[in-house]
């Protein structure tokens, strides 16, 4: 998996790490075309920059939160926007896959198997469940009616900051 991944994408970016290698190859479910749409959308940093929020969870830095959304809310950032919806509902939905499947959690950038953990001891599964529906949900009616894409970054932040925050119940 990971050497047809090397195959495909080293060959437009040579300067990807072992890491940046594994990294791509789970996020794009091993496909080699997904994997080099990943690549080429700057979906690395984007995924990085996305778990860097998620580890500060309940207490996201206002700045840091605003910085991420305004970038990526800009008209020229659109398909930077997209990459970041998909990976964030498919965070969500492997967080709540592997909860369902008994709590084993990966690493797949440093500290998410931790973080799961201590976001599934802060909320149910069902709660985590209505998040990651309600997150699809203000995606679909965010692209439907043209809401602003930062504030829509921002209302996910906050769901999953109360979430987070709350007690399981």
């Amino acid at each position: 998996l990971i050497s047809r991944i090397m195959e495909v994408v080293g060959a437009h970016f040579p300067r990807f790490s072992p890491d940046d290698f594994r990294l791509v190859a789970r996020l794009s479910d091993g496909a080699p075309g997904r994997a080099l749409a990943l690549a080429h959308e700057d979906g690395l940093r984007i995924y990085r920059e996305m778990t860097e929020l998620l580890l500060s969870l309940p207490s996201v830095s206002a700045p840091v939160l605003h910085g991420f959304a305004e970038r990526l809310a800009r008209p020229a950032a659109e398909q930077n926007y997209e990459t970041m919806t998909r990976l964030l509902t498919s965070w969500l939905a492997r967080m709540i896959r592997d909860a369902a499947a008994g709590g084993i959690f990966e690493d797949w950038v440093a500290g998410e198997a931790a973080l799961m953990r201590r976001l599934m001891g802060a909320a149910t599964l069902e709660q985590w469940a209505v998040v990651w529906e309600n997150t699809v949900n203000l995606l679909r009616r965010a692209d439907s009616v043209n809401l602003g894409r930062k504030q829509v970054i921002l209302s996910i932040f906050s769901s999953l900051a109360q979430t987070a925050g709350g007690s399981r119940g």
